[in-house]
């Protein structure tokens, strides 16, 4: 029974495969060629769908490939996986950064793909054991180097993300824009096909589990399936995801200025809390931290990705949440909290606080007693 079904299951395989590769090369292609004079992080986008199209079709030639030379082109293919998280870092700053431009010197984040990579190639091409150079200690330690360098880049972004205020492990009601939850998503796509890719690596050449490893490739062929049809059916839907507002690109501001001002304005925040006065207008903050106006509307903007008013309302609800865990039944109410943070009415500290917190204000409350108790 088991012997007939594994030959349909690697055949459903092969096919979800081929057509996650094919979707890919597609949007790369949409991605390169449907606008002139695109934005660089369209692009960039592009080469990461390119990337996770070549990385597909290494796995797809490792678990079906009959030759010793379509086994080492394979191995080659699935090494561009470690192009993604620098690449991804790259399209994450050209799309909350509007003072970012990609140079020549850029390159630089590459080299240590380009560098093992040669070295692979040329072992391979000199080595009589061929594919085998992948599994000896030189091999594994240059392809360590490289995981270590990915799961870098990989916190680059989280730390990036997080200072946008984008909570990458929070789901379900969180008040992101589709625009934050499409670029959570791609971090964790990115981090998920790292992670299997360590896992196999792991498993093959630490405990020499084949069997599992082919169960992983497995997954990770349906896994692609599913993400790839899904990241790009909401990018097809809504392609503004791909492009930078053009609000700012001619701004004077410089992205030096920008982190000055951004600083002084997140330490003005936490240490004189101007949150808190409920008539707090963008004119009064700006002449509270001495900053333009406009200038500091563009550095909310552009530096946390958040409007003026859910700036505002985040430090609010951050400082609604300390004061509900140490309520312990003292007798103030959820609407005394909402007014002593700044919030005129209930119904409004309501929504914000569900909107980044994904929880009512007496959820949040309830929750923290429960865990009081514990």
């Amino acid at each position: 029974m088991i012997q007939d079904i594994v030959p349909k299951l690697m055949f459903v395989l092969l096919i979800l495969s081929v057509i996650a590769i094919f979707q890919s090369l597609l949007m790369a292609f949409f991605l390169f060629f449907s606008k002139k004079n695109a934005p660089v992080e369209r692009n960039i986008l592009a080469f990461l769908f390119l990337i996770f199209s070549v990385f597909i079709s290494g796995s797809l030639m490792i678990m079906y490939g009959q030759t010793m030379t379509a086994h080492s082109i394979a191995h080659i293919a699935s090494l561009t996986v470690f192009l993604a998280p620098p690449t991804l870092y790259f399209f994450i700053l050209c799309k909350t950064n509007p003072h970012f431009q990609l140079s020549w010197k850029d390159l630089v984040h590459f080299i240590p793909f380009i560098v093992v990579v040669t070295v692979m190639v040329f072992r391979l091409s000199t080595d009589k054991q061929n594919v085998l150079v992948f599994f000896t200690p030189y091999g594994i330690s240059l392809l360590t180097l490289l995981f270590v360098q990915n799961f870098i880049y990989l916190a680059k972004v989280y730390q990036r993300l997080h200072r946008l205020g984008i909570p990458v492990f929070r789901f379900g009601k969180s008040g992101l824009s589709l625009q934050h939850k499409w670029l959570r998503n791609l971090m964790l796509v990115t981090t998920s096909v790292l992670i299997i890719k360590l896992a196999l690596f792991v498993l093959w050449n630490v405990f020499s589990l084949v069997g599992i490893c082919i169960f992983f490739t497995g997954v990770f062929f349906i896994f692609s399936f599913v993400i790839l049809n899904a990241t790009i059916l909401v990018g097809l839907s809504k392609p503004g995801i791909y492009s930078i507002p053009p609000k700012y690109q001619n701004s004077s501001l410089s992205q030096n200025i920008s982190t000055s001002y951004l600083q002084t304005l997140e330490d003005t925040m936490k240490t004189e809390m101007p949150f808190l006065d409920p008539l707090i207008s963008l004119e009064k903050l700006a002449k509270h931290v001495k900053i333009p106006k406009n200038q500091l509307s563009q550095v909310i903007n552009t530096e946390t990705g958040l409007s003026y008013n859910d700036y505002i309302n985040k430090y609010r609800i951050q400082q609604a949440q300390s004061i509900i865990s140490k309520l312990n039944g003292n007798g103030e109410t959820l609407l005394g909290v909402a007014y002593d943070v700044g919030f005129n009415s209930k119904s409004t500290f309501n929504t914000a606080f569900k909107k980044f917190t994904g929880k009512t204000p007496s959820e949040y409350r309830k929750q923290n007693r429960v865990e009081a108790f514990k």
